[in-house]
């Protein structure tokens, strides 16, 4: 089950909710996802939540910080297909009659603009995750603290 639809990327983070769903493909959410939600909140939170735990604080992480996190995310990977189309005529830039490309500074920015605030959104998560009030309540969040190393030394070679 994906955390977020294409429709809820849009609500959430493109200023025009007219915008295609079919723009945002399955694809964009899951490696949103994996990559930028999972990697945070570790393996075992984030399956906690994908598989319909949300109540309490969950419910709290999720509306407040995963969605609009993952939204951005997603556009972010978006952003690239939606200024040029990849046909067999080559990339070619999308325009239209009512509109003008932007510049590729501008889509610089509005790129970093768009990256800026899917990780505050996820580093207020976990901000929320670790707060004294709240840590009782997860869990299952692993910090990367938490995380074990085990190493070995056979040889003069370190193993982990």
């Amino acid at each position: 089950m994906a955390l977020i639809t294409a429709q809820q990327v849009i609500n959430l983070s493109f200023t025009h909710a007219d915008t295609d769903t079919y723009l945002i493909k399955d694809n964009h959410i899951f490696l949103a996802e994996v990559d930028f939600i999972q990697s945070k909140l570790g393996e075992d939170l984030y399956n906690l939540i994908v598989a319909g735990s949300l109540t309490g604080k969950n419910a709290i992480l999720y509306n407040s910080y995963i969605l609009p996190a993952l939204a951005y995310y997603v556009k972010w990977l978006v952003l690239p297909d939606m200024f040029a189309n990849t046909t067999t005529s080559g990339i070619m830039t999308n325009t239209n009659e009512f509109s003008n490309s932007v510049s590729s500074s501008g889509r610089a920015e509005l790129a970093q603009n768009t990256l800026n605030k899917a990780v505050s959104f996820i580093d207020l998560g976990v901000k929320y995750i670790e707060h004294p009030d709240n840590y009782q309540y997860f869990n299952a969040y692993r910090t990367s603290d938490q995380t074990k190393i085990y190493t070995s030394v056979k040889g003069g070679i370190v193993f982990e």
